[in-house]
């Protein structure tokens, strides 16, 4: 008996054999780390260690207040500036 290898494509076909709707989306690590659904995995020393995984985002962006957005939402823009 020969033993199979497991890859991405043998894992997403086994997870579409559970539901049709189950969609798997691989990754790859970098820089000895990956991040699966809300973590930061990262691998050190023989040893796993997880963190909350946050997305980058930019903080400094304002709305022009010549814009077409509500007025409610470039108030509450500059509000969450000046605290």
């Amino acid at each position: 008996m020969t033993k199979q290898k497991t890859n991405p494509h043998n894992i997403n076909t086994y997870i579409i054999k559970i539901h049709n709707n189950l969609q798997l989306t691989p990754t790859h690590e970098e820089h000895n780390s990956i991040n699966y659904l809300d973590l930061t995995i990262r691998r050190q020393h023989n040893k796993f260690n997880t963190d909350i995984h946050r997305k980058p985002t930019a903080t400094d962006t304002t709305i022009n207040f010549l814009s077409n957005h509500p007025i409610e939402q470039k108030n509450g823009s500059v509000q969450i500036i000046l605290k």
